[in-house]
């Protein structure tokens, strides 16, 4: 079984690390590459699924929202979102699914309300979609959604004793990254990335904000990404397994909670 993650850039990413072991443990002969696309060449990418050159790909930043248009039908979880970053082939057509949105469910559920977004793209969309029946704001820096607000607007509406500020923007894949609002005590920050060398989360943190980083979430979309291509389940031994594997490696170790 070939696999792949499709975005621009990929270097980064801890998905190939994931899905060798899910396919070693879970008894599957097969591979997970990275695949660096420019815009132009997205369209012939996911061709290479319907003519079998791949059996499964991820999608990320920043072609969420693209592939969703490109694919010939939707699954109802990438419909209520408008985006979708796993996709596969049915019946010759390519079928796009997202699992963004239950992975970020099960990952927030127990984080307390209200929600402060910030991101405007699909990483945010999928968010939205898993905290839908929560109270939530969105904010921007460009708001195209009647329904976002600029992100200047934000720090006015981090009231109360406490909440989560969610980090659904590219903001911290490089180390001298700043972010425009900071939680105040009583707040969590939930970074959706994982670079341990983000200089202002780490500040965050060190100064006893509860800080969760993005890790668990990615993972957690793996193991639902494997399932949706491969029909098998990952056990929750395996996802733990595959998530200590992950933060050895990325070096995070200890995350609050």
């Amino acid at each position: 079984m070939k696999l792949g993650l499709v975005g621009y850039p990929v270097a980064h990413s801890l998905s190939p690390l994931i899905h060798a072991l899910l396919l070693r443990e879970c008894g599957v002969d097969g591979s997970y590459e990275l695949l660096p696309t420019p815009p132009e060449s997205l369209p012939a990418i996911l061709e290479l699924l319907r003519n079998g050159t791949f059996h499964g790909l991820n999608v990320t930043m920043p072609y969420k929202k693209r592939a969703f248009e490109l694919c010939d039908i939707n699954t109802t979880a990438a419909e209520h979102t408008g985006v979708v970053n796993a996709l596969k082939t049915e019946r010759g057509l390519l079928l796009g699914h997202n699992t963004d949105t239950e992975a970020f469910s099960r990952e927030a559920s127990g984080l307390p309300s209200p929600f402060i977004v910030v991101g405007g793209g699909g990483a945010s969309r999928a968010v939205c979609a898993a905290l839908a029946g929560r109270e939530y704001r969105v904010y921007a820096r460009n708001p195209s959604d009647p329904e976002h607000m600029p992100i200047s607007q934000g720090v006015r509406h981090i009231t109360g004793a406490g909440g989560t500020v969610v980090n659904a923007t590219p903001l911290g894949w490089r180390d001298d990254d700043p972010f425009p609002l900071t939680p105040p005590e009583g707040w969590t920050f939930f970074d959706l990335n994982y670079n341990p060398g983000w200089r202002w989360r780490n500040d965050l943190r060190r100064g006893g904000i509860p800080v969760i980083t993005g890790e668990s979430m990615l993972v957690r979309q793996a193991a639902l990404s494997f399932s949706f291509w491969t029909g098998l389940t990952v056990r929750d031994e395996l996802f733990r397994s595959a998530l200590e594997h992950v933060r050895r490696f990325s070096g995070e170790t200890l995350l609050d909670r």
